[in-house]
């Protein structure tokens, strides 16, 4: 008997000292000023570079706390060559690009697309996919569904095996 309560004590003060993160979820858009640093227009840019740029309206799930007007760091980006790149930062959020689609390029207007990672303190890493659109960028955030149990179905499946054992034990006692 003694063993079963040092076993759920033990289960319970684990499952009280467990932290789980959660990923980010909704959208956020940016405002601001782009030109082009290598190439002669839009048809031909290579890599734009970003200034005064902040949140934009619309902001929504985990960004609603970011206040419309709210600077935003950017680096230029580099659509060719393009390697992943990290492209922006605010309010503890970061974004890292992965993918690069060019889907439209003209001399007056350029659209962009693809995947990247977001990162944030007390969150974890989500996949998300972005657009850039000649002077306005958007950012949305999205789930990717997971194949792994919930630590905590995980904990009360583990309780529930050593509850077996436990009362196999005193059966053979």
């Amino acid at each position: 008997m003694k063993f079963l309560k040092i076993i759920a004590f033990s289960a319970m003060f684990a499952m009280s000292s467990m932290a789980f993160a959660a990923p980010i979820s909704g959208t956020i858009g940016f405002s601001g000023d782009n030109s082009i640093v290598t190439g002669t227009d839009y048809s031909d840019a290579t890599e734009l570079t970003f200034t005064d740029v902040i949140v934009g309206a619309g902001a929504t799930g985990d960004f609603v706390g970011l206040t419309l007007g709210t600077a935003a760091t950017f680096s230029n980006l580099v659509i060719d060559p393009f390697a992943p790149q990290g492209l922006w930062a605010v309010g503890g959020f970061s974004f890292d690009i992965d993918t690069l689609s060019v889907d439209f390029q003209n001399a007056d207007t350029m659209s962009l697309s693809g995947l990247g990672t977001i990162s944030g303190a007390g969150f974890d890493t989500t996949a998300g996919r972005w657009t850039l659109s000649a002077n306005e960028l958007t950012f949305s955030a999205f789930t990717v569904a997971s194949a792994v149990p919930a630590p905590g179905l995980l904990a009360l499946v583990g309780l529930g095996l050593v509850g077996v054992a436990a009362s196999r034990r005193l059966k053979k006692a």
